[in-house]
């Protein structure tokens, strides 16, 4: 198509669109784009090919893009986004506070930090989604982000957390409004006094850790990727909970059944 192009004049974008319209020719593959590596190989031999009119004067620059390098594992990691997690006290300081200051958001809570529910499908909760003696939790398909309905396998932690505050229906949390409020409450409570020693305190409480919390205790503490993929609503695929989930620093097995171990301050023992 560009025979009588001098060489001078091809530009990137004609090079571009003259490799994109290039087809198969063998009788098992014609009419059929080319593959990667035909592709990769044809762009290698025409950027020699133009390296070499570049030494020889005919033109001044090379129309063929350089290839992609390839990312390093290190650059991979790098780039992926950040997933923060609350370590088991700091969990336990937050909900005791709640129970304390701000206890009607308490169950809002619970089955976040110890269900990987999210926030959406909390806020529409009703109790009667809620089988203790099966210890599950129902979530049907309108009020979860997916449109699907699945079942939550309630551990005994959550168990504990709910039962003081179980009840037969009616909504599990409080609208948007009340929570906003208790949350900050609870927050306000938490950050006093302001100063310790001379030092500022500061509690920090990271973007979705209730959730980003659960995957990763949950998947180092029973080891199996599909159920915690079930459990977070992700169809049993666990590519997306090693993404934006899983915390490698949650891989301590003192540290996930610390979080395991957290009870509400309302329950002395339930059965295990």
């Amino acid at each position: 198509n560009h025979g009588n192009t001098i060489v001078s004049n091809m530009t990137t974008a004609t090079f571009t669109k003259w490799l994109n319209d290039l087809r198969g020719i063998r009788n098992d593959k014609a009419g059929e784009k080319l593959s990667l590596t035909t592709r990769k190989n044809l762009s290698r031999t025409c950027r020699s090919f133009f390296t070499y009119c570049i030494e020889q004067g005919w033109a001044l620059k090379n129309p063929v893009p350089l290839p992609k390098k390839k990312r390093t594992n290190k650059q991979k990691l790098a780039e992926q986004p950040k997933r923060e997690i609350m370590q088991p006290s700091e969990i336990a300081r937050f909900m005791h506070k709640v129970e304390e200051v701000a206890s009607c958001i308490t169950p809002f809570w619970a089955v976040k930090f110890f269900a990987g529910i999210r926030d959406a499908e909390a806020a529409r909760l009703d109790w009667s989604m809620v089988d203790f003696k099966k210890s599950t939790i129902n979530l049907p398909a309108d009020i979860t982000k997916t449109g699907e309905k699945r079942t939550v396998k309630m551990e005994q932690a959550l168990v504990a957390w709910l039962t003081p505050y179980k009840q037969k229906k009616g909504d599990l949390a409080p609208g948007s409004s009340t929570r906003r409020y208790y949350y900050k409450k609870v927050l306000r409570h938490l950050r006093k006094p302001k100063e310790k020693d001379g030092e500022p305190l500061v509690f920090i409480f990271p973007s979705n850790a209730a959730r980003h919390s659960f995957a990763t205790y949950h998947l180092y503490h029973f080891r199996d990727a599909g159920e915690t993929s079930i459990q977070l609503g992700h169809s049993g695929n666990p590519s997306m909970l090693w993404k934006h989930y899983a915390n490698p620093c949650g891989d301590d097995q003192d540290v996930t059944a610390e979080f395991w171990a957290t009870r509400s301050a309302k329950v002395v023992s339930i059965k295990s």
